[in-house]
């Protein structure tokens, strides 16, 4: 069920029928209904519904802040799964961009004398990263001005202030972060 939803979310990021999906996913559209109930259970114990549009087809509902935690959960979840064996190795443009925010990150650490371990930095690796390509595709998070006071109260936000700023982050990984906001 694991592969099955981080796969359905894939494609129900992209706005799909169920005719597309069953026939993409060479499945009968009874096969893609059961599964899909399964999946919806999954999706609704972290506050995301999928819902089904006649004539648009399926799609995820849910704001993005959750939509980005289920993103790294499925990411967290493989590399439980791996035995935490990432390195970001291969030539994909993923783990290129992966391995330059790893390194961008660790730089920044030993540049300030901050002791990352290397779960943790490869879970902070992997937000950034969707963080990073969801802007790109003009989806943004929009605080609430409480929301920004309690993260900036977090020990963790006087280290953000210390490494690169995000401008220096995406020119170094090539990514072009658009302005508008998807709702």
């Amino acid at each position: 069920l694991n592969d099955s939803a981080a796969f359905l979310w894939r494609c129900l990021s992209t706005d799909k029928t169920i005719d597309d999906l069953a026939e993409e996913l060479s499945i009968s559209k009874n096969q893609l209904s059961k599964d899909l109930k399964l999946v919806r259970t999954k999706f609704r114990k972290v506050g995301i519904e999928v819902i089904n549009k006649p004539y648009y087809g399926l799609k995820i509902d849910a704001n993005e802040i959750k939509q980005r935690q289920y993103l790294a959960k499925m990411e967290s979840e493989k590399l439980v799964s791996s035995n935490y064996g990432t390195t970001f190795s291969g030539d994909s443009d993923e783990n290129i961009i992966l391995a330059q925010l790893k390194t961008i990150i660790t730089n920044d650490c030993e540049n300030f004398n901050y002791n990352l371990e290397d779960m943790t930095c490869d879970n902070l690796v992997t937000h950034l990263y969707i963080a990073l390509k969801r802007s790109e595709k003009k989806y943004h998070v929009n605080f609430t001005p409480e929301d920004k006071k309690k993260i900036e109260e977090e020990e963790e936000f006087s280290f953000k202030t210390e490494i690169k700023k995000v401008e220096e982050v995406k020119e170094e990984v090539k990514i072009e972060v658009k302005e508008e906001t998807k709702e």
